[in-house]
């Protein structure tokens, strides 16, 4: 990690949030998965780095609603991170080409994708 830099977890999910912000600096947007990139790709235009892919799960992105990443962030502004702002606006245009889940069946597990989103931010803190 860069000097001035804190790492910091970006997340829509309630679960994260409730579960790691003892631990880490959890930024919590009660969002959709779009907007939440959204933020994130602004970040990435200020130096922000994300440190996994946005569209880790093998899932369709219209099917969960939930994204958690960790991206380090500058103490101030600087130069956009070119890799993290094309990684997330490369995930924004394969997000907008599907519509928003509403097959009741994925509604009624989001507990169930709540923990799988969770699962996999926690891989990627044990590996950074």
């Amino acid at each position: 990690m860069a000097d001035g830099a804190r790492r910091v977890i970006m997340t829509n999910n309630p679960l994260v949030a409730r579960r790691l912000s003892r631990q880490y600096e959890v930024d919590y947007v009660p969002q959709s998965y779009l907007l939440l990139l959204e933020r994130i790709r602004d970040m990435a235009r200020q130096g922000a780095k994300i440190l996994a892919h946005p569209l880790a799960d093998s899932l369709r992105p219209g099917i969960v609603p939930y994204c958690s990443l960790l991206v380090t962030m500058p103490d101030s502004a600087t130069q956009p991170d070119e890799n993290s702002v094309r990684l997330i606006e490369s995930a924004i245009g394969m997000t907008r080409t599907v519509p928003p889940q509403t097959d009741l069946a994925v509604l009624a597990s989001l507990g169930e994708l709540q923990q799988r989103d969770l699962l996999l931010l926690e891989k990627t803190l044990l590996a950074g």
